[in-house]
C-alpha cells in the first residue's frame, strides 16, 4: 500500500513562502561548476560556471518546519558580488528580475519519480514517496541563462502562468 503526503495548505511559490512558511538556503550561495550531468542533459558544454544557489522551503505546521520543496539554481547570467550577498541573506529573494533580459524563453518538463535518499532526507519522507519535478531551463533566444531544477512532495501540482499570445 503506498503511502499518500498531503500537504495541510496551499503552498506557495517559494518567493511567497517566508510570509506563510519558511524558506532557506541549505548551502551559501556562490560560484561552482554546473554538474557534467546537467550540462549534458541540456547539451551545453561541460564545466561550465555558474552561480548555484539550493534552497528549501515548505509549511510552518505549531512552529515546525514542514519541508515541501527543493530548489537548485544554476544561474549562467552573471551575477555582482552585492546580488551574491544578497541572496545569501534573504533566502526568499527572487534576484532574476534584475538580471534577465526584457524577453526569456522558458521550457519546462515535469515528471514524477521517486525521492532520491538526499532529497528524502531533506523532506523528511521514505524514499519509496513520490516526488513531482521540473527541470527548467530559460534562455534569451541564443544564450542559455538559468537552469533549475524543483523537487515537490506529492503526486499532483497546480501551474499558473500568464499566457501571451506570440
Amino acid at each position: 500500500m503506498a503511502t499518500i503526503i498531503t500537504m495541510t495548505q496551499y503552498v506557495p511559490p517559494v518567493d511567497k513562502l517566508s510570509a506563510a512558511g519558511f524558506v532557506r538556503n541549505l548551502v551559501p550561495v556562490g560560484a561552482t561548476q554546473m554538474p557534467d550531468d546537467l550540462a549534458d542533459a541540456y547539451k551545453l558544454a561541460r564545466g561550465i560556471a555558474s552561480t548555484y544557489r539550493y534552497r528549501i522551503g515548505g509549511e510552518l505546521v505549531d512552529g515546525t518546519e514542514k519541508p515541501t520543496c527543493l530548489l537548485k539554481f544554476y544561474y549562467l547570467t552573471p551575477l555582482t558580488n552585492d546580488q551574491i550577498a544578497r541572496l545569501n541573506e534573504d533566502a526568499a529573494l527572487d534576484i532574476w528580475p534584475e538580471v534577465s533580459p526584457v524577453q526569456v524563453t522558458c521550457h519546462d518538463e515535469l515528471s514524477a519519480r521517486l525521492a532520491t535518499d538526499e532529497e528524502a532526507n531533506l523532506l523528511k519522507i521514505s524514499n519509496t514517496i513520490p516526488v513531482i519535478v521540473i527541470r527548467s531551463i530559460t534562455t534569451n533566444g541564443t544564450n542559455t541563462l538559468l537552469i533549475q531544477e524543483s523537487v515537490f512532495i506529492g503526486t499532483s501540482f497546480a501551474y499558473d502562468y500568464d499566457y501571451q499570445r506570440p
